[in-house]
């Protein structure tokens, strides 16, 4: 029974001994499976206190005579689980150096490959969450995909951690946010080679579903749903993007890249594309970040002619690339050598340009919300509040602040709403002015004869209502002759007497009075 022996000097942690005896027992007893197992678990033990980088060399001498031991399968599954968690933990201390070591890191993971673990497991996760420490620093880190799949995670993976007081994506989320870099910097990098392109669609055009099932199953993943627009685009499916890519956009569009996936989803002299670059560029970010994004915003500049904007874009980026002490690309000084360039006044600022396209831009997000079509009836201009009307059972108020500069009564816009109070609130998504092909219920021509009651201090031509103000203000007289237009309108003080909806004139025409 000196296996058990064996057993009892790890437990005390006299390694050593247990090495010694178990060692001496084999020699006696080389077929006897229990010999075997004592022996490896010594070697475990032994692997587990040198399960760091520092004591990589001792590590790799008691993980090769560890597998030197031949186990059947059905007693190697229980010691790989647990090998492959000191394994995880020397992968985790190799990214703690500061110069890392790559070619370590491929043999680490040859290492993985040799294990016979459970998928899923707590194993297999831990592998897995150490490994994806190298997405930004290890070339082959895209092995770890090849290896690990995507059908081997634990329910723990699918969730998210907290280090610091900072929130942390799960391992599952971080796994699909790399497959999806990587595929798309495989597209980037093909260098236009035709079969190249082939094979990488095909293998996006596998991805999709999976990508898809996690963005359904996990809706808290806020980037998945960015990875899959651009992957769709990468692969020239821009009509499917848009739609897709909303619900995303919305929750980030304070971000400038959010605004360049949309913008990407246009053709290159659409006017959406180009009030998309403004959205994202009035943004504050980071200058580094903008490099790419001003250099193509100054290509649609040059095409329109609009070399002083143009101008600017591209110094700005000659400013931060220099800054930085990066190199100034063959093409920018093309651009700075040509005579547009040269002649073109100096700018401050393309803000106020920016800022013309703004609105145009942040429709687009909501293109899925029905617009509207309303009218203003009244403006309060201390509070920047507006009560409009569409039809006879729509109408109320909303904030009109940071979206309309001067907005008068009876003007016509197209807008959208996400949400109604009980009182008639209504909060404002977009807003833009209408086009004249657009037919705003709320509006109405009308020609006849002003009808006076009998005090004369109101009248009706048809059902358009004049009160006395409008009366006596324009002498008008009991049975003149008038045409202009009315909007309907909602009166609180007589809702009895005129059934709390009435038009009034907005402009009118009048001839020559009867009398």
């Amino acid at each position: 029974m000196s296996f058990k022996d064996v057993k009892e000097l790890r437990t005390q942690g006299k390694l050593n001994e247990a090495l010694k005896l178990a060692l001496v027992e084999l020699a006696i007893d080389s077929e006897n499976i229990w010999n075997k197992r004592a022996l490896a678990w010594v070697y475990y033990d032994f692997l587990k206190i040198n399960s760091d980088y520092s004591k990589l060399n001792d590590f790799n001498s008691f993980w090769d005579k560890l597998m030197a031991i031949d186990l059947s399968e059905d007693n190697n599954q229980i010691l790989h689980e647990s090998i492959a968690l000191q394994l995880g933990k020397v992968v985790f201390s190799v990214f703690r150096e500061r110069e890392l070591p790559t070619t370590i890191l491929d043999e680490l993971l040859t290492k993985a490959k040799l294990l016979s673990i459970q998928r899923p497991s707590k194993a297999n996760s831990f592998l897995i969450k150490a490994f994806l420490k190298g997405t930004k620093t290890w070339p082959k880190v895209h092995e770890v995909l090849d290896y690990f799949g995507f059908d081997g995670f634990s329910d723990s993976d699918y969730l998210s951690e907290e280090f610091n007081g900072r929130a942390i994506p799960s391992t599952v989320e971080k796994y699909y946010n790399y497959t999806a870099k990587f595929y798309l910097d495989a597209m980037k990098n093909r260098n236009d080679n035709p079969e190249s392109y082939d094979l990488i669609k095909s293998q996006i055009v596998e991805f999709l579903p999976m990508l898809e099932k996690q963005i359904a199953r996990n809706p808290e993943y806020q980037y998945l749903p960015y990875f899959r627009a651009k992957l769709l685009l990468s692969i020239g499916e821009n009509q499917s993007v848009f739609a897709a890519f909303l619900p995303f956009a919305k929750r980030k569009k304070t971000e400038f890249w959010v605004w360049e996936v949309i913008a990407d989803t246009f053709e290159a002299n659409d006017e959406n594309r180009f009030a998309c670059f403004c959205k994202a560029l009035s943004l504050k970010s980071p200058e580094e970040f903008l490099i790419g994004l001003r250099l193509d915003f100054a290509k649609m500049l040059i095409q329109k002619e609009m070399f002083p904007e143009a101008k600017l874009e591209i110094a700005k980026v000659v400013d931060i690339r220099t800054s930085k002490g990066w190199k100034i690309s063959n093409e920018i000084q093309q651009l700075l050598s040509q005579k547009w360039f040269l002649d073109a006044p100096i700018l401050s600022s393309n803000q106020d340009l920016y800022k013309r396209y703004i609105d145009q831009a942040e429709s687009l997000l909501f293109n899925d919300v029905p617009e509207h079509i309303i009218t203003i009836e009244f403006v309060n201009r201390d509070k920047q509040m507006i009560t409009f009307v569409k039809n006879r059972s729509h109408h109320g108020f909303f904030s009109y602040k940071s979206y309309l500069q001067r907005p008068e009564i009876g003007e016509v816009y197209k807008a959208r709403f996400s949400e109604v109070s009980k009182d008639g609130f209504h909060k404002l998504l977009s807003i833009t002015k209408a086009n004249e092909s657009d037919q705003p219920e709320a509006l109405k021509k009308f020609e006849g004869e002003l009808k006076v009651n009998e005090k004369g201090n109101f009248g009706f031509v048809d059902d358009v209502f004049f009160d006395p103000t409008t009366i006596q203000k324009m002498n008008l007289k009991n049975e003149q002759k008038i045409s202009g237009t009315a909007i309907l309108s909602f009166n609180k003080k007589k809702p009895l007497l005129y059934g709390g909806v009435f038009c009034f004139p907005l402009y009118l025409s009048l001839y020559e009075n009867p009398h």
